[in-house]
């Protein structure tokens, strides 16, 4: 720091005053340093907290996510007593689960299946008449063409199946009271 003004030599200031203003001068200086340091520092503690912040909230929605699995695993666990608008839920969540896998791997987001992909969803404890019925349902439930089930007559080389595109528009969160995770085309 530098006073203002002709130098310290010019004026007529006795040596010792002009010795404390430089050591006032140097103590400033000292304390700018100290004050850069002391921001670089709290900076950087609060770059760490974001981080942390960051990773916490990766883990709250970890979380969310296993608690989600969960529930649709005690959905198919107790398949026979849901009704069937709930297992139109699971198959669609099933079948978004699938969707986003294929869209990981750069292929479109839509993926079907018929009473034998409904059974395994469901966890294998239903006969085909209940099955069919929760893939129908699943269509009548959502609007719009992301779900829809698709009639195959008995001779057809294909069973009938319920469908889902995520190209084709948005899920709602939640059918029948089941939360659908993730029924976004954006992923």
């Amino acid at each position: 720091m530098s006073v203002d003004g002709p130098e310290l030599a010019e004026l007529s200031i006795p040596p010792e005053v002009r010795e404390y203003i430089e050591q006032l001068e140097n103590a400033i200086d000292d304390l700018e340093g100290r004050i850069a340091t002391q921001r670089h520092g709290l900076q950087r503690a609060h770059e760490k907290i974001n981080e942390r912040d960051e990773v916490i909230d990766d883990l709250v929605q970890r979380m969310t996510d296993l608690e989600e699995r969960t529930d649709l695993q005690s959905h198919t666990q107790n398949a026979g007593a849901l009704k069937v608008e709930e297992r139109a839920a699971v198959c669609i969540q099933t079948l978004v689960n699938k969707a986003q896998k294929r869209q990981q791997r750069g292929e479109k987001p839509a993926a079907s299946m018929d009473y034998n992909g409904a059974d395994d969803a469901l966890g294998g404890t239903l006969d085909r008449r209940q099955l069919l019925d929760a893939l129908k349902r699943a269509d009548t439930i959502v609007q719009g063409d992301v779900v829809r089930f698709k009639k195959e007559k008995r001779s057809a080389q294909r069973n009938s199946r319920l469908i889902v595109d995520l190209t084709a528009g948005n899920l709602p969160r939640e059918v029948a009271g089941v939360r659908i995770d993730g029924g976004r085309a954006d992923g």
